[in-house]
């Protein structure tokens, strides 16, 4: 009975995994995010092999040897190793969380930190154990932060390192259950001190997200995002181009949500995105973070333009007799500057 139920978790193991490398290797654009980040084609991985060989020659190290120990597969399996242990480290499990920064809560990792002696029990108890049934949760953890581990954007990743939560969280289940049984004539009071420290956990968690995530670096979470969207959208129809900096990144699909942007018309215009002085509908966007200093640059026909600057641009002669408007975020930081030019 047991060897069928392994046969059948294999083979449905290997039918999602036919499944995945079939999307990734023949459905268009699958492995277009996957040679963005992995670890081979990394400028900063490559780069780590280049300085060490220039050092290697600084030194007059042997060409033999410099070869020998610095070369693409030592390179490669040393940042692999390196990005593998983060995602084990105390700090990405119970104390700093990982990245992307916008994902993170102050002060709080993956597991809450009373669970940290529940996984350690868990995983004494399962490595004891005879049986083979009990290795799943290991193996599922040592395997799931391998692909994480051959990318280099953001690491450790809060959300590549989804798969090792159902895993985690197994391994503290099974150290709590474990740890009753070992305080059996005391487990009613045992039991009662770690709800209490649970409920204290859960606690301290939702202050940290509720109320200190909201202005904890809020310039990394879009904060003030949609009130400028809300100034934009107010005067669309009133200037010609509507001019965008890009110092928050990829902007573009929260203009087309706050914008309420037609997706037919945008498919039509080809998906532009935000490339540098392109964009879609009146938006164009630019890489500076305050574009309304290059005003009357941009256009060989003069058109009337409004500005989306960074909130901090400073302040110059060209704004005077402008009308400026500033968005706030909540920790009372200027996120966005608006500039109202009808002047072109």
């Amino acid at each position: 009975e047991h060897k069928r139920l392994r046969i059948k978790i294999l083979a449905v193991f290997i039918f999602l995994l036919s499944i995945a490398l079939c999307l990734i290797l023949f459905v268009k654009g699958g492995s277009g995010r996957f040679t963005q980040v992995n670890i081979f084609n990394n400028f900063e991985t490559n780069f780590f092999l280049l300085q060490e060989l220039q050092e290697d020659v600084w030194g007059q190290s042997p060409k033999y040897l410099s070869r020998l120990v610095h070369n693409k597969i030592t390179n490669n399996f040393l940042v692999f190793v390196d990005n593998y242990l983060d995602y084990f480290s105390g700090d990405f499990l119970f104390v700093k969380g990982g990245l992307p920064i916008w994902y993170n809560v102050p002060r709080m990792g993956l597991l809450y930190i009373i669970e940290l002696p529940f996984l350690l029990f868990g995983l004494y108890w399962l490595i004891k154990s005879n049986s083979k049934l009990h290795k799943v949760p290991i193996i599922w953890l040592l395997v799931a932060p391998i692909v994480p581990a051959i990318t280099m954007d953001d690491i450790p990743n809060i959300n590549r390192a989804i798969a090792m939560v159902p895993a985690l969280e197994t391994v503290v289940a099974i150290g709590f259950v474990s740890l009753v049984n070992v305080f059996n004539k005391r487990r009613i009071l045992f039991v009662g001190i770690c709800a209490a420290l649970f409920l204290g956990n859960i606690v301290y968690f939702g202050n940290q997200y509720f109320v200190n995530a909201k202005v904890h670096k809020p310039w990394y979470r879009n904060n003030g995002f949609s009130e400028m969207m809300n100034v934009v959208n107010d005067n669309y129809d009133k200037y010609d181009v509507i001019a965008i900096s890009k110092f928050q990144g990829g902007i573009y699909p929260l203009v087309l949500f706050y914008s309420k942007y037609n997706p037919g018309t945008y498919q039509k215009e080809g998906s532009p995105k935000n490339s540098d002085y392109k964009g879609f509908g009146k938006f164009v966007f630019y890489p500076q973070d305050c574009p309304s200093e290059n005003r009357n640059k941009e256009f060989p026909v003069l058109k009337s333009t409004l500005y989306v600057d960074k909130g901090d641009c400073p302040w110059s002669k060209i704004l005077e007799d402008t009308k400026v408007n500033y968005i706030y975020r909540e920790d009372g930081t200027k996120a966005f500057r608006i500039v109202y030019d009808k002047s072109l």
